[in-house]
């Protein structure tokens, strides 16, 4: 996953990322963006799912929190 500089801003972050490896020709459906607020020990929370490109905007963020974000890429099988 990287950072888009032309979208981020202190209360923004652009991401974009690859399509995964598919193992045996499975096809992925959608993503699935996750975040944590850098809180010790806190678990990651769904921002958004069925997303279908590879690229997201969060807003609203609060400038000089650490954000942590993850992608997870769904097919039949479900997300992994």
């Amino acid at each position: 996953m990287a950072n888009v500089p032309s979208i981020t801003t202190g209360f923004s972050i652009g991401l974009t990322w690859t399509e995964p490896f598919s193992f045996g020709g499975v096809d992925y459906a959608d993503y699935r963006v996750l975040y944590d607020k850098g809180i010790q020990g806190g678990d990651f929370v769904i921002l958004d799912s069925n997303i279908v490109s590879l690229s997201y905007t969060v807003n609203g963020l609060t400038p000089g929190m650490i954000y942590t974000f993850t992608v997870a890429a769904r097919n039949m099988y479900g997300y992994g």
